[in-house]
């Protein structure tokens, strides 16, 4: 029943009982509301301008799958939300906290939502719609702070239930119009809200949840001194399932007069955009292909008996086009491998996909765990391609010694890459009858640096590998001239 539908009933009670109080559920809204300022200054509350920095967490790219996360360091924030036409925009500055070819320093990001228009501004001023999926998330996102939320559950049409105590705190469902539902955690004694939980999901991770958390509440004043002074929180931290996304110190203006944060007119005249798998061949010898054609490469390797694809990446769309153009090229044998140089999500997210088609993955014995964990998750909330054929998996793991596939006048030799900060379980595959290393983020051509460049070409002297040449998963393949001249070029 809606917060409206509930007043009118108690007020018709009201002519001869007087006028009852709120059920329950309807009370801890407007005790959470009276904690940060009062019932009605929330309920006509327009605008947020939250301002700060922080860190931005880099999901699905730590060292191990077990360790914590590389970061942005936010150097300011500033997210100006639209309540009445729910709009939301935010410009940040961030710069790179973490070895990588291409770092960025103090670079601008500009990304909003208005309706169901989600959008990207870059610092040149160049601007593209977001996906279906970013969009819905970002309209879920315009509720995702305490005043907001409360606001939202005071407003007619909005279902307020199934009050409970979780971990000594009150727990409360709260359901928006368009039926994404929030729960709020607030805290017994002080009736501020400490967390907003809603369920989502992320291509690689499937079904998660999406917890946002606050702390030290602060009042503050409106906009030129003149709006209600209202208490809301200036820590605001954000995670997925276990792992944090951001961390903000904030402090937040309200009803502050407001740019623009219609989406600009680019974005809403432009198609929303899909991922389309482009596979292009290149045949780099006889039995070998470089599958290209995006950002991301994979490498079909044929053996007497089977064929074996590195790197399965992306996504569901990209490595299902990649294992068809395989098989095309091969229709005779099997499929049979895949080999996955290390787990970060970029270079994981197909292999699920890879799974659902039979193929056995190779990978680091670091990421044992965490490929079994990534097989067994759920995705009910937007089936994939393991999830629509269920595939049991099948792992094949590598030590410290040389993993050898293949026998006869074709093997490929497996290897550990020396431990460096981008991960310490990289794996990269060396054919040496073709003299051809295939390596993933260790060096990229025409990448701007070349951090683990060094790591690279001493683990092929150390493996004593004759390689002439690279084929990376990123960027054009070359010659193994390059790379020494680079690593010589930067030793002291």
């Amino acid at each position: 029943m809606t917060r409206k539908s509930l007043t009118l009933l108690t007020c018709l009670v009201a002519v001869v009982y007087g006028c009852a109080p709120p059920p329950p559920e309807m009370q801890l809204i407007i005790d959470s509301a009276e904690a940060m300022g009062g019932e009605r200054a929330i309920t006509r509350l327009e605008s947020l301008v939250i301002e700060g920095d922080g860190r931005q967490y880099r999901l699905g790219q730590n060292n191990r799958p077990s360790d914590d996360l590389p970061y942005y360091e936010i150097e300011s924030y500033a997210r100006e939300v639209d309540l009445v036409n729910e709009r939301w925009r935010v410009v940040q500055t961030r710069s790179s906290r973490y070895p990588t070819g291409n770092p960025v320093f103090s670079q601008e990001q500009t990304f909003g939502t208005d309706g169901d228009i989600a959008y990207n501004i870059t610092e040149d001023g160049a601007v593209s719609r977001a996906t279906a999926r970013v969009a819905a998330e970002r309209l879920v996102d315009q509720y995702d702070h305490p005043a907001a939320l409360v606001r939202l559950a005071l407003t007619e049409g909005t279902m307020v239930g199934n009050l409970r105590q979780e971990n000594g705190q009150d727990v409360v469902d709260i359901t928006a119009p368009t039926g994404q539902t929030y729960m709020m955690y607030v805290d017994s004694t002080t009736k501020f809200p400490t967390s907003i939980v809603t369920m989502g999901y992320d291509p690689i991770l499937g079904d998660v949840t999406r917890a946002t958390r606050f702390e030290d509440y602060f009042e503050g004043g409106g906009f030129g001194g003149f709006g209600a002074r209202l208490t809301l929180p200036r820590g605001i931290d954000v995670s997925i399932d276990d792992f944090p996304t951001w961390e903000l110190r904030v402090e937040t203006a309200t009803d502050r007069e407001l740019d623009d944060l219609s989406a600009p007119g680019e974005a809403g005249s432009a198609p929303v955009p899909e991922f389309q798998a482009n596979v292009q061949v290149e045949e780099i010898g006889d039995g070998i292909w470089l599958l290209a054609g995006q950002s991301h490469h994979s490498v079909l390797v044929e053996f007497d008996d089977f064929l074996a694809l590195v790197e399965a990446p992306q996504n569901d769309a990209r490595a299902l086009a990649v294992i068809a153009q395989a098989r095309e090229l091969q229709p005779d044998k099997p499929l049979q491998y895949v080999v996955s140089t290390h787990h970060h999500f970029d270079h994981s997210g197909g292999i699920r996909a890879a799974v659902s088609e039979g193929l056995t993955v190779i990978t680091h014995q670091t990421n044992a765990d965490f490929y079994e964990d990534l097989a067994q998750r759920s995705h009910t909330r937007m089936p994939d391609a393991l999830a629509n054929n269920p595939q049991e998996l099948t792992l094949e793991l590598v030590g410290n010694d040389v993993y050898e596939l293949g026998e006869g006048l074709r093997t490929m030799e497996i290897a550990r890459v020396r431990p460096n900060d981008h991960t310490d379980a990289m794996l990269v595959g060396y054919l040496p009858r073709e003299r051809i290393l295939i390596e993933a983020d260790l060096y990229t051509p025409n990448s701007e640096e070349a951090p683990f460049a060094e790591d690279l070409l001493q683990t092929i002297e150390e493996r004593e590998w004759r390689v002439e040449q690279v084929l990376p998963i990123h960027g054009q393949p070359f010659e193994i001239a390059v790379l020494e001249g680079l690593v010589n070029e930067e030793s002291p």
